[in-house]
């Protein structure tokens, strides 16, 4: 099966980039990978990434799955996808954290969608 490639969009100056910009100066290799993810995502949302919420013609997913990105000890992101302009935003990053609080996660991206 193929998918129509989504086209990445890069908020200047927003949240994800100040600490995506931090961490490529501290991590060039994982900054590396981040942006091999973002790629993969692009190509096949659904399948690189795991659905946090959505309402409408918007979506937030987390990428890599949830399972993977506290696993792995790799940075994530979370991203805002357009189903109508066929886009995938990067919004927050996700620094490693065996920690992880998802529901500050889910109820930020519930209070962008208004749901």
């Amino acid at each position: 099966m193929t998918y129509d490639a989504y086209r990445i969009v890069i908020e200047d100056d927003g949240e994800f980039d100040r600490a995506f910009t931090t961490y490529a100066m501290k991590r060039p290799h994982g900054a590396s990978r981040l942006v091999m993810r973002l790629e993969a995502f692009a190509g096949n949302p659904q399948g690189q990434g795991e659905y946090l919420r959505g309402a409408g013609r918007l979506a937030f997913y987390v990428v890599p799955p949830r399972a993977r990105l506290d696993a792995d000890g790799e940075a994530g992101f979370l991203a805002r996808v357009d189903d109508s302009d066929r886009s995938v935003c990067p919004v927050r990053f996700l620094a490693p954290d065996a920690k992880r609080r998802w529901s500050e996660h889910e109820s930020w991206a519930e209070r962008i969608l208004g749901i």
